[in-house]
């Protein structure tokens, strides 16, 4: 998930910026392709995000989903795990 919570001039041009990337203001954004979306968008401006371990967590997620019970093992999930804990932030 992706939380925008902005003051009022950030939101401004928060929201300019969205456009150009076809999507509308939203506080949160939570769906994959938003989220996707957003993360190319923000890619050269990269040196203006604050939260860039935040940005990078994001971008492994997405690279890297959770193995979900049903279609993996305990183990999967445990070398996810150690991918996750591995992973240079």
């Amino acid at each position: 998930m992706i939380d925008l919570t902005l003051n009022a001039s950030q939101k401004m041009f928060v929201e300019i910026w969205l456009e150009t990337l076809g999507l509308e203001y939203q506080r949160t954004y939570s769906k994959k392709k938003d989220i996707i979306v957003i993360l190319n968008g923000i890619e050269s401006y990269a040196d203006a995000v604050s939260d860039t371990k935040g940005m990078k967590n994001v971008q492994w997620l997405l690279d890297n989903p959770i193995p979900t019970p049903k279609e993996h093992t305990v183990e999967d999930l445990h070398q996810w795990v150690t991918r996750w804990d591995d992973a240079k932030w």
